[in-house]
């Protein structure tokens, strides 16, 4: 939940996959392993590029690199 609370915040409306509402969540997270090394829960991507899990998205708050990937000053 941090993590979309942290886009919301920022008043982003984020495409959310509910893995645990899909009959292929299970394979979805299959494919994140090969991808990003992870298939825990959540991993963010924004405009394509992969954040991590929530602490990462936490982290790129604090240190406005999540900010500028959505194209946004730190005090916005």
């Amino acid at each position: 939940m941090r993590a979309k609370h942290i886009f919301r915040d920022l008043k982003e409306d984020p495409y959310v996959v509910e893995l645990d509402t899909r009959v292929d969540g299970r394979d979805i997270q299959s494919v994140l392993l090969d991808l990003v090394g992870r298939r825990t829960v959540p991993q963010v991507f924004v405009n394509g590029q992969h954040i991590g899990g929530s602490d990462d998205t936490v982290n790129a708050l604090s240190n406005g690199q999540l900010q500028k990937l959505l194209g946004k000053s730190q005090s916005q």
